[in-house]
């Protein structure tokens, strides 16, 4: 019989270990995700916008200070509304890899998948005085469709106040694991970036849009190695209790 050391055995417990828990995270592509091109090529604006846009933080009012800190490219996006509108968002259904919707291949919600969606939220250097007042952080409504019912949201109120440091861009990131029969199961997926509602006026600014898909349930591969695992951790409790 070939002996095996027990170092040996251990090493290769963990490289199963390593193996089982690897996960299968998918990213989706979402196009235009850092707001470089003028025309915001594939978002759609909605709502009640004063204004929007995309500008070059290096060349703003004093908003930032230089290249913002966790900037994605060289543009930001941004959104403002006066009090007596509703809020207003950005959104994009996402396509396939050959970037066209409605072409056969764009993703869809999926059954136990948890889905990750991260955004830049940027924060600008203090308040700045226009006619209409002082310009402060909206807060945000970030949402994920399928189609037109939302599966997942992440809400961050004004007056909470910013995630991170003033001149800098944060990333917020959530996450939801969908259920093995969801509402809206292969309907298209949107994701809707949105202002937070009140104040006179808000402003929000907001980069690099980023989401992932990860099967939330064990593969049989996976479950296979973690039933070999434990009959491994078995054997070399036996192994060890007839050396003493």
């Amino acid at each position: 019989m070939i002996k095996c050391p027990t170092t040996t055995l251990l090493a290769t417990f963990a490289v199963l270990i390593a193996f089982a828990n690897t996960s299968s995270a998918a990213t989706l592509d979402v196009i235009n995700h850092s707001f470089e091109t003028s025309t915001f090529t594939a978002w759609v604006k909605g709502g009640g916008l004063t204004s929007s846009g995309s500008f070059d933080p290096t060349t703003s009012d004093g908003f930032y200070t230089g290249t913002p800190t966790g900037m994605d490219g060289t543009r930001l996006a941004y959104q403002l509304r006066g009090s007596l509108v509703p809020a207003g968002y950005f959104e994009q259904t996402l396509a396939g890899a050959d970037g066209i919707v409605s072409n056969g291949d764009d993703p869809t919600l999926a059954a136990n998948t948890e889905y990750t969606i991260t955004v830049g939220i940027g924060y600008r250097n203090g308040t700045r005085a226009d006619s209409d007042g002082p310009e402060d952080f909206a807060g945000f409504v970030i949402e994920l469709f399928a189609d037109t019912t939302v599966v997942g949201s992440s809400t961050r109120l004004a007056s909470a106040g910013p995630l991170g440091n003033s001149g800098e861009i944060t990333d917020h990131s959530f996450s939801f694991t969908t259920s093995a029969s969801p509402t809206g199961l292969g309907d298209a997926l949107k994701i809707r970036i949105g202002r937070e509602t009140g104040g006179d006026p808000l402003y929000l600014d907001f980069d690099n849009v980023r989401i992932s898909a990860a099967n939330a349930v064990p593969e049989p591969s996976s479950l296979l190695i973690a039933s070999v695992l434990g009959l491994g951790m078995l054997l070399l409790g036996r192994r060890r209790r007839k050396n003493v």
